[in-house]
């Protein structure tokens, strides 16, 4: 955050009717935010606020007063960061689109349009509301008719202290609740740039999680798989300790060959009593092509599948066959079988 009193920064641009400045926020990756490189940022990045007919610089502000009335122009902001952050991917420049942001813009005024338009086109994502949303994913927003990079939209809690991170419950009057489908850092955080509809949500919960609260008997939560006790190893460890969490919007395993993907399709559709077994090519007991289910290997190993009903699939041993008089709870199409299929067409 540019700002030591509460984390924004106001842009000299202004394009709302009453003149107010619009604020925006630098997020840096916390790898490369070092000390000296913040020092540095700050030493680089000049505000509209002068001493001695020189502009000051960020560093130079020297009271809690002035850096509240401070502000920096976007070119001389970009101008630091390219400077002291030459990999853009290391930041992410966050701008208010409500109250103090980009929502406001003054609609009859073509120059604060035009102003808009190039904050806009200068942010990476933006801090507003679930009714911002919808505008930032509109690839015709811009006056001059040339098509806008979608956006992600986050609600943030804009605390400034202990008691405002009450407001990350969600309960808290006007402000609502932001998930964002990723990784727990700022690389997952700018995932969201490339997927802004996908991996952001606005609201009390995605629709996914709501399904999967409605129909939790149909997502599996983990899929499990161990040695069976007393084995040795002596046929090798393959599946020793296995937990395998899966997400609500999995729709594909990627890997590279042989590295288990039809191994773990297989064993769902086992546990799954997926009736589509003769088609398994890891736990396959064709004779020509019989590897793991060989004496002495798939028989100590077992596997159980929980789901989110907080229910779990009997254990069995990879040995065994699909239980053709229980229902099927997994539905496997396996690649054998398509081309068994395409090749009698």
């Amino acid at each position: 955050m540019l700002s030591k009193t509460d984390g924004r920064e106001s842009l000299t641009e202004t394009i709302s009717s009453d003149g107010r400045n619009v604020h925006t926020h630098v997020l840096i990756d916390p790898e490369f935010s070092t000390n000296t490189k913040l020092q540095q940022f700050l030493n680089d990045l000049q505000t509209h606020k002068t001493r001695d007919g020189a502009r000051l610089r960020c560093s130079e502000l020297p009271t809690e007063q002035e850096y509240v009335e401070a502000t920096v122009s976007l070119n001389d902001l970009k101008a630091a960061l390219d400077k002291v952050f030459p990999d853009e991917t290391k930041y992410l420049i966050v701008t208010a689109a409500s109250n103090d942001g980009l929502r406001g813009v003054d609609t009859r005024s073509p120059r604060s349009m035009s102003i808009s338009d190039e904050l806009d086109k200068a942010s990476h994502a933006f801090f507003g509301k679930s009714n911002n949303t919808r505008h930032f994913l509109n690839e015709n927003r811009y006056e001059d008719e040339s098509i806008a990079e979608k956006k992600p939209v986050f609600d943030g809690s804009d605390a400034h202290s202990f008691e405002d991170l009450k407001r990350l419950t969600g309960d808290e009057a006007n402000f609502e609740t932001t998930w964002i489908k990723s990784d727990l850092t700022f690389r997952g955080l700018r995932q969201t740039l490339f997927e802004p509809k996908g991996r952001v949500h606005i609201g009390e919960k995605p629709t996914v999680l709501e399904r999967q609260e409605q129909d939790a008997t149909r997502f599996i939560k983990e899929l499990r798989i161990n040695q069976i006790e007393g084995y040795k190893g002596t046929s090798g460890s393959w599946f020793n300790g296995v937990s395998i969490p899966f997400n609500p919007e999995l729709t594909a395993i990627i890997g590279n060959k042989g590295s288990g993907k039809s191994a773990i399709a297989d064993i769902i559709g086992l546990l799954g009593e997926s009736r589509q077994h003769e088609h398994f090519s890891f736990l396959t007991d064709d004779p020509q092509n019989r590897k793991f289910r060989q004496k002495g290997f798939a028989e100590n190993f077992c596997g159980e599948l929980s789901w989110e009903s907080g229910t779990s699939s009997s254990t069995k041993c990879l040995n065994e066959n699909a239980d053709t008089l229980k229902p099927e709870t997994v539905k496997y199409l396996p690649q054998n079988y398509f081309e068994n299929l395409t090749n009698e067409i």
